[in-house]
């Protein structure tokens, strides 16, 4: 019976366990031939030293009780080599007339191949989870005939839910925008007509009020009739990216009107100037032509902007440090205010102070403060630029008396396409030079930012290490 036995089996007779009957599906789990009958365990397979078995043995002997393995590990030798078997078993004591053990009956089952497969199961689902968490992906399983919804945590989110409350699919169809319920549904139905894969982007408002943009994908599961019985779905939440394209819309629509008014005042001053080119010099000609000078250094510095985004999308924005006098350096810069003589510039601090840095990208940073000090403090006439040391660092401040910035603005003011647009009034520009000045100074290892208060003014400052 042990030998024909479709289960793996064997007996060990005594106190020593010797291997009294086998047959061969026990001997393919231990590995071994039938030269092992009359040894005892431990000589037979001796590869148990340091494993739990022989000990578990002796207790059923002692005991008269049965030991029921479930997946327990073995490591059973192969070509000279310990390999990893996980068996279902069972120790069986069998007993004689006076109810004392006399051998144990082993009963046994390889299920290597399915603890592995379970766990390579399990190791991709949690690959598989890890991949979600880090892509901050939403998933979900929807019963088309129930509208039950198994989701993780972050496809709940995405609607504004929490992570133990329960979601629907009605409850995603009433989080979304009105004018796309209906397309959606219209692609979720030629996914399922077509067993393929229906791909969206919609708006949906959260509980709170505040709106979010989704991207949805899905796929139906069928049963064996061929009937569409679940959806399964993922979804991301891409607000910040709709924002981003928003801003790029918004810039070249921007960037579009910005060179546009430049470059038509150049037109019609050269158009008037050809008109009175046979014409004695006046005073018109000084004027068209400064005219015109004034527009062709407006169009320089916004195309320098659009270079300088260039070369930083592509982080071809190289350095050419040196060590030089901070302070020269500011109280040579801004030339152009100071002739202008509607400002007046006020500099204080070390005369003798020297950073190792680019010295023109410093002052193109420099020469960014104080433009934006004059632009957006016109009512300010004063504009203070300071120097503070500690041992390591040198920080330089621009400061105005202007209207200052809404401290909901502050946190924006260096991204890239931002454009001043408070209190009502709007400004020339592409939104692009607090960006160049933040990326500029991360090139140098350093810190920018912002203080301000309406209707006191705004410091500007950066922050830079002293060797570089």
């Amino acid at each position: 019976m042990v030998e024909k036995s479709p289960v793996a089996m064997a007996s060990l007779k005594g106190e020593n366990f010797k291997i009294e009957i086998v047959n061969d599906m026990v001997l393919k789990i231990w590995n071994k031939d039938r030269s092992v009958i009359g040894l005892p365990l431990e000589k037979a397979l001796p590869e148990l030293q340091g494993q739990p078995f022989i000990d578990i043995l002796n207790n059923v002997y002692q005991k008269g009780e049965p030991y029921y393995g479930l997946e327990d590990k073995a490591l059973i030798e192969e070509n000279g080599k310990l390999v990893e078997r996980y068996l279902n078993f069972v120790y069986q004591p069998i007993f004689d007339k006076d109810k004392k053990s006399v051998s144990i009956l082993i009963v046994a089952s390889d299920v290597t191949e399915q603890v592995n497969a379970r766990e390579s199961v399990k190791e991709i689902n949690n690959r598989l989870a890890i991949a979600l968490d880090a892509s901050k992906l939403g998933s979900t399983e929807v019963d088309l005939a129930t509208g039950i919804m198994e989701s993780n945590a972050q496809f709940k989110f995405n609607y504004g839910y929490l992570p133990d409350e329960d979601f629907h699919y009605s409850d995603l169809f009433n989080a979304m925008f009105p004018e796309y319920r209906e397309p959606v549904k219209a692609l979720v139905q030629e996914a399922i007509r077509t067993n393929g894969i229906y791909k969206a982007e919609y708006p949906v408002q959260w509980r709170d009020g505040s709106v979010h943009w989704i991207q949805a994908h899905g796929r139906p599961r069928y049963d064996e009739n061929g009937k569409a019985i679940k959806m399964v779905g993922m979804t991301a939440d891409i607000t910040d990216k709709k924002l981003i394209e928003q801003r790029k819309d918004d810039f070249l629509s921007v960037a579009s009107h910005e060179l546009k008014t430049p470059l038509t005042a150049v037109k019609a001053s050269i158009q008037l100037l050809n008109r009175i080119k046979d014409k004695p010099y006046s005073s018109t000609h000084a004027k068209l032509i400064e005219q015109s000078d004034r527009s062709i250094d407006k169009m320089c510095l916004l195309v320098d902007d659009l270079l300088n985004m260039s070369k930083m999308g592509q982080d071809q924005l190289n350095l050419e440090k040196s060590t030089f006098n901070l302070y020269e350096m500011l109280e040579n810069s801004c030339s152009h205010i100071r002739f202008e003589e509607n400002h007046q510039i006020f500099l204080n601090g070390n005369r003798k102070a020297e950073v190792f840095a680019d010295q023109n990208r410093i002052e193109q940073v420099v020469t960014n403060f104080v433009n934006n000090a004059v632009k957006y403090g016109k009512e300010s006439k004063e504009i203070q630029i300071s120097i503070e040391e500690t041992d390591d660092h040198i920080k330089v401040l621009v400061k105005d008396f202007g209207q200052g910035i809404p401290e909901a603005a502050i946190p924006f003011v260096f991204d890239r396409y931002y454009r001043a647009g408070h209190l009502g009034k709007s400004y020339s520009g592409l939104g692009l030079g607090l960006y160049i000045c933040s990326e500029i100074i991360k090139k140098h290892s350093g810190k920018i930012g912002v203080d301000s208060k309406l209707g006191e003014g705004s410091t500007f400052w950066f922050m830079l290490p002293k060797n570089g």
